[in-house]
């Protein structure tokens, strides 16, 4: 199971907040109701009752220049397409995601060939690292929760399956996180390189 972002690909969600809200981030940070944000990543609101709930506490965001700075800058991590791609033919392989209902968007960008499930909080209405999710993408799969692979650039992610009695990779580069997949024997080893015929070695 793999992160989506900041694990696969990067989420242009701060930049585009703080333009469309012409602010920093961290000024909008302050200003946002986390637990409304909470809520609507989970599904618990729409998107409808999120926005509004930011212009009730004074933030005035501009939706439609939001969106099309969020969705022009969804874009794969160096080396992560390819990784889940090995992966996906390898073993079952999904995507666990703390994300909203924006997730469509943002998988347009996942191959189909081979076929990954993508499992989002706004779907399973929990988020990570709550043992539910999980346990919700466990039961999706036909697995047990002691089955799961988590790659996740999210500690907490990472120490809260690990706990559950799965394996887990914190991620931090497609190198260190192939060679972690390696490791776990999921992956075959990459070939080692010899010296070219005829050159001298370095």
């Amino acid at each position: 199971m793999f992160d989506l972002m900041g694990t696969l690909l990067h989420d242009p969600y701060r930049t585009a907040y703080a333009r469309a809200a012409g602010c920093t981030f961290e000024e909008f940070q302050r200003a946002r109701s986390p637990e409304v944000y909470d809520r609507f990543e989970r599904g618990h609101i729409d998107e409808d009752a999120y926005w509004g709930s930011l212009r009730a506490h004074g933030v005035d965001v501009d939706v439609p220049t939001f969106h099309r700075l969020r969705r022009a800058g969804y874009r794969w991590l160096g080396g992560m397409r390819a990784l889940l791609r090995d992966c996906a033919a390898a073993h079952p392989t999904v995507i666990g995601s703390n994300y909203p209902v924006w997730i469509a968007d943002a998988t347009r960008l996942i191959p189909e060939e081979p076929a990954v499930d993508v499992f989002a909080s706004c779907h399973l209405a929990v988020r990570k690292p709550d043992a539910r999710f999980f346990e919700a993408v466990a039961r999706a799969t036909g697995r047990t929760v002691p089955d799961l692979v988590l790659v996740d650039d999210k500690e907490e992610n990472v120490r809260a399956l690990l706990a559950l009695g799965g394996r887990a990779v914190h991620h931090t580069s497609s190198r260190s996180t192939r060679q972690a997949l390696v490791d776990h024997g999921l992956l075959p080893d990459a070939p080692r390189r010899g010296p070219v015929p005829g050159r001298p070695a370095p």
